[in-house]
């Protein structure tokens, strides 16, 4: 087969979402001939990034997106307008360009979108068109209006949330086959599009990387946030944890240490280390280390799609994790077998207590949380479950004609 695929920034072992688009892209490049095009915010930037897999694809081309700084702009407009300004915004002019010629000039057998955000442009003349769902981005967005904390925000997310809905799903039913990451989003878009091809690939994690380290890494009392802190669900649960659940566990353990560790921390989160206790790395060139040290993950969050790759690559290593339920909705975990669940801030910070005070709890979740993952969460279970369904919607299609 030939495909051609889309995705928004260069698939690196980075972000979550670059880390599922990494291990995917790979999948289907032991399966077909890949052309890989890149919407970019940075061309040049991306560009070298995407040289990573440079051997893997046949060819690779980068497009910018509409400029970064036309963000709000984009988004009033949407408003306005009553448009996804998310999907407006990153589905450039530019990329509507590249996709009319690649697929002039190329027989794609399908068209591969790494979400709706970059699904504004689908030529009419596309071939079979297969969307990789991160999450759904409707649900994100009006779970993020319920726990908005300004009146702007809340409209937007509402009017955006309302905009995006209307679009993903007229653009999935158009897709044969479309990808989610969990049992749960299944069912939700099994009501919504009817009949259509829907195949759980979930997000997953290198569990040789993420691998339990020596128990004399852990450093006593160190509890670990780890997420790109420029995406607002996780920006929200750093403050919601700092705020609410923070006070409570310094006052029982003085000693105890919090590490938020994620990219491009706002002005928000970066007063967060004003706290007794708390650091705020930013960026760092890879998580797994300030894992190790830790005694405790944590999970705070309030809003969210999808699942969360923060979490399987905790219990990769063998660390207790407490999460929220909306935080590791859509995984296969059993509270209080492989991870400890709470959803008010008491709860949630005596949990977190518990954990650091019991030894022996830390090594049972910890033990159970690995296997867990090792059994079900693996990227290359979830490659090979995309192969699959493609390679399934290729004999179909061609029984079809």
């Amino acid at each position: 087969m030939k495909l051609l695929v889309v995705m928004r920034n260069a698939p690196t072992p980075t972000t979550g979402a670059n880390m599922r688009n990494l291990a995917l892209l790979r999948a289907l490049c032991q399966m077909s001939q890949v052309t890989l095009l890149i919407v970019a915010d940075d061309v040049a930037s991306e560009t070298e990034a995407a040289q990573a897999v440079r051997g893997q694809v046949a060819a690779i081309h980068v497009v910018p997106a509409t400029r970064a700084s036309l963000k709000r702009l984009y988004q009033l407009a949407g408003l306005l307008l009553n448009r996804p300004g998310s999907v407006w915004r990153n589905s450039s002019s530019a990329l509507g360009r590249a996709l009319r010629q690649l697929l002039a000039d190329g027989a794609f057998d399908a068209l591969y979108l790494e979400g709706i955000a970059v699904a504004g442009r689908i030529p009419a003349s596309a071939p079979r068109l297969i969307i990789d769902e991160h999450n759904l981005e409707w649900e994100l967005l009006e779970r993020s209006a319920q726990q908005a904390d300004s009146a702007l925000r809340r409209l937007h997310d509402q009017r955006e949330g309302a905009a995006l809905r209307r679009m993903e799903i007229a653009t999935l039913s158009r897709a044969d086959l479309v990808v989610v990451t969990s049992d749960r989003e299944r069912i939700a878009l099994e009501a919504l599009v009817p009949g259509g091809r829907i195949c759980v690939a979930p997000n997953g994690v290198d569990i040789e990387r993420f691998a339990p380290g020596s128990p004399q890494d852990e450093l006593a009392g160190r509890v670990v946030f780890t997420g790109s802190m420029d995406y607002h669900p996780n920006e929200q649960a750093a403050r919601y944890f700092a705020e609410q659940c923070w006070p409570i566990i310094h006052q029982a353990r003085p000693d105890a240490t919090w590490y938020v560790v994620g990219a491009n921390p706002p002005a928000s989160v970066r007063r967060l280390a004003e706290a007794p206790g708390v650091t705020v790395t930013g960026s760092v060139p890879e998580t797994r280390s300030y894992l190790a040290q830790a005694q405790v993950a944590i999970a705070p969050l309030l809003v969210g799609g999808g699942t969360r790759l923060k979490i399987l690559e905790a219990l990769a290593m063998g660390k207790a994790m407490v999460s929220t339920s909306l935080g590791c909705e859509g995984l296969s975990l059993v509270p209080d077998e492989h991870l400890l669940i709470a959803d008010t801030p008491e709860l949630f910070a005596r949990a977190v207590i518990r954990a650091l005070d019991d030894a022996a709890l830390r090594v049972r979740l910890g033990a159970a949380g690995r296997e867990a993952v090792v059994r079900q969460y693996s990227w290359e279970r979830s490659g090979q479950t995309l192969r699959q369904a493609v390679e399934a919607l290729d004999l179909h299609v061609t029984a079809a004609r």
